[in-house]
């Protein structure tokens, strides 16, 4: 109680403007649905100003015609009684062009933004979460992002504070307008940087999760990512990342047959009362983190359900 009271508290004196939101939508209706659901238990959401972006059919594909103009109705209905901006794509752009023109168009006339993507479902303290730390950290000009989803949430095993990580994570987040100025897409693309091997080491996060090759299939035309580049971007400038230190996000994009349950082990649901509203007191990164995606990689993870993760990462990175 004390804690929620602290909360409101700072919220009313410091009259904060709450942060635009950002929300990226697709063909799917029912999850779509499910994010604004979750999203609506925060008190913020209806005080805030929201973007929904759309993105178009692809080309001569009837049926996904469709379901794009059906999520967008169902959406727009949800949304009837909020402050909101729908932007939708005549074309398919895809998520990559898509959320960098997004969040640069909105960055253009506001200090921050927060983001979601429509597989996502939120805890009810997230927007409590990102507004309190988009205000309190603004002033520290080497955080870059603030990350709403803990990678592979081993639940308990990481500590008792929120922590610093130099890699970023799209799984619903936030940034300043000073962080992504920064980051130029095209410029980015058209360098195709080689890392040394100690750089490499470094952005593998001890070679905790391989997001090097990532970058290298963004280089040759493989994959088109804006978050793997986002990333990068956060590396050359020496920038970190404010983690929760349990998951305020669940991914539901990786909900396959005979998956449920693994999600349920390494992703868990909180209460708003387990919010942590504090600054880390070290700007050291926790390297206990990436050991633990480490481990949980060789341990915990059967093929099946790492290929559909792996290539959940490739898609979003």
């Amino acid at each position: 109680m004390e804690l929620r009271k602290h909360i409101n508290y700072f919220l009313v004196e410091n009259k904060i403007k709450y942060s635009p939101i950002c929300i990226f939508i697709y063909n799917r209706k029912e999850k779509s649905i499910n994010l604004l659901k979750s999203l609506s238990l925060c008190d913020e959401f209806k005080l805030s100003e929201i973007f929904i972006f759309s993105d178009g059919p692809k080309v001569n594909d009837y049926k996904d015609r469709i379901k794009v103009q059906e999520t967008r109705k169902s959406v727009k209905s949800f949304l009837y009684n909020y402050n909101v901006k729908f932007v939708c794509n005549l074309e398919n752009r895809g998520l990559a062009k898509s959320v960098y023109s997004g969040v640069s168009e909105v960055l253009k006339n506001n200090d921050n933004v927060i983001v979601f993507e429509d597989d996502l479902v939120v805890n009810k303290g997230i927007l409590k979460y990102f507004n309190f730390f988009l205000e309190e950290l603004r002033d520290l000009k080497n955080v870059f992002q603030i990350s709403g989803h803990l990678f592979y949430d081993t639940n308990r095993e990481i500590g008792p504070t929120n922590f610093y990580m130099s890699n970023t994570n799209s799984w619903g987040w936030a940034t300043w307008a000073d962080s992504w100025k920064f980051f130029n897409y095209e410029n980015l693309m058209s360098q195709k940087l080689r890392l040394t091997k100690d750089q490499v080491l470094k952005f593998n996060l001890n070679n905790s999760y391989n997001f090097y090759k990532i970058l290298l299939r963004q280089y040759s035309g493989r994959i088109d990512s804006w978050a793997i580049l986002w990333y990068l971007t956060v590396f050359l400038n020496n920038g970190l990342v404010l983690y929760p230190n349990k998951t305020l996000i669940l991914n539901k994009g990786l909900d396959g047959t005979g998956t449920h349950t693994l999600l349920k082990d390494y992703q868990s649901d909180l209460s708003d009362e387990d919010l942590i509203l504090s600054i880390p007191i070290s700007m050291d990164v926790n390297n206990k983190y990436s050991d633990n995606v480490k481990k949980f990689m060789k341990k915990n993870v059967n093929k099946n359900i790492f290929q559909k993760i792996y290539l959940k990462i490739i898609n979003t990175f």
